[in-house]
């Protein structure tokens, strides 16, 4: 998934934020970059919602699932925030 800080039209793919409006960060082990309310709202675990986005992201890079949290949600992980600069 592109990078929001050089395509300023990308929007988040759980909840389709537009990274014109809303400050990204990069989960580096889903290698997917999310809007901050998505981040947050993930934290314990990353919904069944969020999950119908990542699973088949993560298996069309080629990627393994972490192992599932005592919640049954696939874990949420490692981030860094970035600040989205305005046009």
């Amino acid at each position: 998934m592109t990078d929001p800080r050089r395509d300023l039209s990308n929007t988040c793919p759980i909840c389709k934020h537009s990274g014109a409006t809303e400050r990204f960060v990069k989960n580096y082990t889903y290698e997917v970059w999310v809007c901050k309310l998505c981040a947050r709202a993930n934290r314990s675990g990353w919904s069944l919602d969020a999950e119908r986005q990542l699973i088949p992201h993560m298996l069309a890079l080629g990627k393994q699932l972490p192992k599932r949290n005592e919640n049954g949600w696939l874990p949420y992980e490692v981030y860094e925030v970035v600040q989205v600069i305005d046009r």
